[in-house]
């Protein structure tokens, strides 16, 4: 364990900077805040010598990649100090502000905030845990807003907006009342609905769309796998019939998420005409029985 040298005393820096969504990206807050960060190091005669910004919740830790990035490289001696624009870019939660701040401790590390004071005091270190319980809460409020808001939606017969629309969809209009046809996509879906109704497998489907280089409904690859298009088939949204609340996130044993169905008795059924049906019932359900006798 190395001696902390107080933030005064710090030559090396590295400048972490966070927002929580991309929304704000577009808005220039990660640049905005690497500029006051690297104003800050200045003013005191300091060099940065890693900035790590990135995207991501203030609720998780180890999911982070930068922050991941930052810890090892504070680990293998590469700063003084780590500078954030105020206390609650590095975290939200009470729990992981302790780990990291003892964390850093142990490396002889200091923590600087260019909108907040840190005193290496008992007194300071109550403040510290004040802010973050504080910002841990603001933060479950959030959540439990939008969390209400989101629930009011889709009880108004709305569908939810959070989510992306199905693949081959779009919203209709500003308010995004309901969900229509995408002209560019929609005959994508089309396709395969008449593929499996002629009976043809999904792992022959799968390889046609690949050879076509159809991209995939994330966009980011053109192989597709009998998986995505099995997904595609059993969603009842094609055949009209549109739901809310049909996946939850999960924590895994190894700590990250996975994404599980949840029971049809949990699933918020929305009215006729949230969204517009691709195939008829009576095609949608011939489709289920083939996959379920395959």
């Amino acid at each position: 364990m190395r001696a902390k040298p107080p933030v005064s005393q710090a030559h090396r820096v590295a400048v972490y900077c966070r927002v929580s969504s991309a929304g704000q990206e577009d808005n220039s807050s990660l640049a905005t805040q690497e500029q006051q960060c690297r104003a800050y190091a200045a003013e005191r005669g300091w060099t940065v010598v890693g900035v790590y910004r990135e995207v991501h919740s203030g609720a998780e830790l180890f999911e982070r990649p930068q922050l991941t990035a930052l810890r090892e490289a504070v680990r293998r001696g590469e700063a003084d100090a780590v500078v954030a624009f105020a206390l609650d870019r590095v975290s939200r939660n009470q729990a992981h502000l302790g780990f990291l701040l003892s964390e850093w401790d142990h490396a002889g590390v200091a923590l600087g905030l260019v909108t907040e004071e840190l005193v290496d005091t008992p007194e300071g270190r109550l403040l510290q845990s004040v802010r973050g319980f504080v910002a841990e809460v603001e933060r479950m409020k959030i959540r439990e807003r939008t969390s209400r808001g989101l629930r009011a939606r889709v009880e108004g017969g709305k569908p939810m907006v959070g989510c992306r629309p199905p693949y081959g969809y779009r919203w209709e209009g500003e308010k995004k009342s309901r969900l229509v046809p995408d002209p560019e996509r929609a005959a994508v879906v089309q396709w395969i609905f008449d593929a499996a109704l002629r009976g043809e497998s999904l792992r022959s489907t799968a390889h046609r769309l690949t050879a076509d280089m159809v991209p995939t409904p994330t966009g980011r690859s053109t192989t597709w796998s009998a998986s995505a298009i099995h997904r595609m088939l059993t969603n009842p949204a094609y055949s009209g019939k549109l739901s809310a609340y049909r996946y939850t996130k999960e924590r895994g044993a190894n700590g990250g998420y996975r994404v599980r169905l949840r029971d049809p008795g949990e699933h918020m059924v929305l009215p006729v005409g949230a969204i517009v049906p691709m195939v008829t019932p009576e095609e949608h359900r011939a489709i289920l029985i083939r996959l379920e006798t395959n």
